[in-house]
């Protein structure tokens, strides 16, 4: 092999370690996790409240209706 070819085989080697390397970092990166269950438990808890307060209007009673019409057809 040329030495061209070593060194080009040992970029290689060296970019695709690199590159390995910062996506394992990235998986493994936990940092602000918890502030985002948080937000989503926010976001639920609007959605139902939402849900609650529509409900006592006619708009709100169609959307409970159209929800409770697709949870059926899962149970389907």
């Amino acid at each position: 092999m040329s030495k061209i070819a070593q060194q080009a085989t040992a970029a290689k080697i060296a970019m695709t370690a690199y590159v390995v390397g910062a996506i394992d970092r990235i998986r493994s990166d936990e940092r602000g996790q918890g502030s985002v269950e948080y937000v989503g438990i926010i976001v639920v808890v609007a959605a139902i409240l939402v849900i609650i307060i529509g409900a006592a209007s006619g708009i709100g009673e169609t959307l409970v209706d159209k929800i409770t019409e697709q949870i059926d057809l899962l149970h389907d």
